[in-house]
């Protein structure tokens, strides 16, 4: 019981932490892209999909160069996943965020 408890937070927070990514997403390309090229406006969704995308990259180039020597087991790989998506909700995107709006007043 405690596995499963222990995936569904994690998917839960793993899902949180797409749609903080996506509407921060959305609003830097705003601010930095459309107003600087001609390019058309980026969608809540598209940003899923950019940022999946993206993240199906990068694993496949870290799967490449990782080093598989370490073990964890599940509860330990879990914990750390969802703690990893909270901590990018929390303090990571927002930080981002004010540090871009401050750059956005600038340029």
């Amino acid at each position: 019981m405690k596995k499963i408890a222990l995936f569904l937070i994690a998917i839960a927070s793993g899902v949180v932490q797409y749609l903080v990514a996506a509407y921060v997403l959305t609003t830097l390309w705003s601010w930095f892209i459309l107003n600087r090229f001609t390019t058309h406006v980026i969608t809540f969704s598209n940003a899923i999909g950019l940022l999946i995308v993206l993240n199906f990259i990068h694993v496949v180039t870290m799967d490449a160069s990782h080093d598989k020597t370490e073990a964890s087991s599940f509860d330990e790989k879990m914990i750390k996943g969802s703690v990893k998506n909270v901590t990018n909700v929390i303090a990571l995107y927002p930080a981002l965020l004010l540090a871009a709006y401050v750059w956005h007043l600038f340029v």
